[in-house]
């Protein structure tokens, strides 16, 4: 709950903490030896190449340390010259400390170089974040007076300045020196490697999910940030300092514009057509530095770099005021600690501006670079959480769509279970109608007639007789056609022989059995075999009735590649082979013309059989042995 007091709070932690993180960084950066040291903030100086100054030098100028060359254009090498009085010699190894100076230096005691630190030639060495240490070989000091010469040389001409020089035992100065150089070189080392090291982090979060734009902007931003800071570590430059300088105000330009893009993504208040002229903007201004470097390095710093900063500092004020107005519509915890790292780069951005127009004097540097782990912390975290977030929220939806993807699985499976059963129920009523059908029509149709003919008085023993044995061969077809034969029809064909065999027996004709395994007709069930049965039931009872035959011959046999086959399905059909199957029934009877009795109701249902299960019938009546072929594909 955010209670007044608590709203209190946190306005005050995100003002009161930039200024006291300013506060405590430029005592840190004044860190300095109290009593225990020699501090010299008065020295002579003289603009010279050659020699080290004499006190009698004419040209010799008193100043007060720290010393700055701004204004003085025509400066870039100078010396600067201390008196010592000492009334013994040091019996212990003494240091000479130079918190800052501007590029680089040379010592000399009593005219005797001690100590130099970079190059001083034509490309040197940056030093001037750094803070420069120098040993005293013991025997230099001695009693009484003595002369301290400070060689100082710039990059560029009103670039250099001498800071307060300290002098002391070594022992004494060292702990300043490891202190200094943490803060001013370690420091910017270890942030500059966090930010190319975040820069990497959020470089891959963005690949992992493209649609957050603002994880791709940050890692460009921390990308360019590096590049900035390198500009503050000491090195040897292999390009000269008007390159060094433009590259630095250039970068400066794009991070701000960088750090609006971000902002802006992040509080989702991005405005394309602004950050597009801001875009043309930030390429305008470092193309006018690059110009105005290489027309005039004098214009580059008097007036191009002072109006580019000050126009940078105006821009990165936008993304501070739209993290104040987020934190005026929730005071969250979040949002304060956003306000307070944005402030600080804000308020550290106005001290390193005020140093560059040349308000405040550079004894203690450019703090900017200080305030980015602020921002880098906060964006950070905060953009990782974002992701956490996502991730976790596409866990949710992957877990729920995984339970309405079960669900819909057991409703399917559920469907497919009262398919089954409702194909189960279709089957049984089917085939129920099928019995009741072929009863109606075969069984149920010769009792009717028997029981009309024997009503009327009309029949004898003998009809009555044969009248009841068809009906009961009919009724022995119809069971054998209940048995499973998984269109096994080698074993259809085993089923009639038992049944017709002693009939045939009993009527003087030989069986000749001339059948073959046949290959498996998926596609042949009860219906299929009962109109197999019948269409040889009444083959065979034509040739006992009409062909005064002696053998009757039943015959099998398969063959491939029919090309009689009438309808092709699709192309995976017409590619397969094609097997045709054949039944053949051959007596030594009588014959027949086809012609005069192919119009016969026999015939004619038999063929009509044939069609139902998609067969045909071929006749053999004339020639000697006549018959029938049964034709089935599979």
């Amino acid at each position: 709950m955010r209670t007044p007091g608590v709203i209190a709070i946190r306005v005050l932690f995100a003002v009161s903490t930039p200024v006291l993180a300013l506060l405590i960084l430029l005592k840190l950066q004044a860190w300095a030896p109290g009593r225990d040291a020699i501090r010299i903030s008065e020295a002579a100086f003289v603009a010279s190449e050659d020699t080290v100054p004499r006190s009698d030098d004419g040209a010799i100028r008193p100043v007060n340390l720290p010393h700055d060359w701004r204004g003085q254009e025509q400066v870039v090498e100078g010396w600067y010259y201390f008196q010592l009085e000492l009334a013994v010699a040091p019996n212990r190894l003494w240091a000479l400390w130079m918190p800052r100076v501007g590029m680089n230096a040379s010592v000399f005691v009593n005219g005797e170089l001690v100590g130099r630190d970079g190059s001083i030639e034509a490309t040197l060495t940056r030093n001037w974040n750094r803070p420069l240490y120098f040993l005293i070989p013991n025997g230099a000091l001695r009693p009484g007076p003595n002369g301290l010469a400070i060689q100082v040389v710039a990059d560029r001409p009103g670039a250099g300045m001498l800071g307060e020089v300290f002098l002391a035992p070594s022992s004494t100065l060292m702990s300043y020196q490891r202190a200094s150089n943490l803060l001013r070189v370690n420091a910017l080392q270890a942030i500059t490697a966090m930010m190319a090291l975040t820069s990497g982090l959020m470089f891959l979060l963005w690949r992992l999910r493209r649609k957050d734009t603002v994880f791709g902007w940050f890692a460009v931003m921390l990308a360019i940030w590096t590049l900035h800071n390198l500009y503050l570590l000491p090195a040897d430059a292999p390009w000269p300092h008007l390159v060094l300088d433009w590259f630095w105000y250039s970068s400066l330009i794009l991070l701000v514009f960088t750090i609006n893009l971000v902002v802006s993504r992040y509080l989702g208040k991005h405005d394309r057509g602004l950050e597009h002229r801001m875009l043309v903007w930030s390429l305008l201004a470092s193309l006018v530095l690059a110009l105005g470097a290489w027309y005039s390095e004098a214009l580059f710093y008097r007036y191009l770099v002072p109006i580019s900063g000050t126009v940078a500092l105006l821009i990165s004020a936008r993304p501070l005021c739209q993290m104040v107005m987020r934190f005026a519509d929730d005071f969250g915890l979040a949002s304060a600690a956003m306000c307070a790292a944005g402030t600080s780069a804000l308020l550290f951005g106005i001290y390193d501006w005020l140093v560059m127009i040349e308000v405040l004097d550079r004894r203690y540097g450019y703090l900017f670079v200080y305030a980015s782990p602020g921002i880098v912390l906060m964006l950070s975290v905060t953009l990782t959480r974002r992701f956490g977030f996502a991730l976790s929220e596409l866990e949710l939806i992957n877990a729920e769509l995984e339970q309405r993807v079960q669900a819909r699985e057991n409703e399917i499976a559920m469907s497919y279970v009262k398919l089954r059963e409702l194909e189960r129920f279709r089957a049984v009523a089917g085939e129920r109608e099928r019995i009741m059908r072929d009863m109606h029509d075969g069984i149920g149709g010769t009792l009717v007639s028997t029981l009309a003919m024997v009503e009327n008085g009309k029949i004898n023993a003998e009809l009555l007789s044969a009248a009841l044995r068809s009906a009961i061969e009919d009724m022995r077809l119809m069971i054998d056609s209940l048995d499973p034969v998984d269109g096994d029809l080698t074993n259809v064909l085993a089923m009639l022989r038992s049944r017709m065999e002693s009939r045939l027996n009993a009527a003087g004709l030989r069986l000749i059995w001339a059948v073959e395994d046949l290959p498996i007709v998926q596609s042949i069930g009860a219906p299929e075999v009962l109109q197999i049965m019948r269409i040889l039931q009444e083959a065979i009872n034509n040739i006992v009735k009409h062909s005064r035959a002696r053998t009757i011959r039943i015959a099998t046999g398969s063959s491939q590649h029919d090309s009689t086959r009438a309808r092709i399905s699709s192309v995976e059909e017409l590619q397969r082979p094609i097997s045709v199957i054949w039944i053949e029934l051959r007596d030594d009877g009588c014959g027949f013309e086809p012609a005069l009795v192919r119009s016969g109701r026999g015939l004619r249902n038999m063929r009509h059989r044939a069609q139902a299960i998609g067969a045909r019938i071929e006749w053999f009546a004339a020639e000697p042995g006549s018959g029938l072929r049964l034709i089935l594909q599979r």
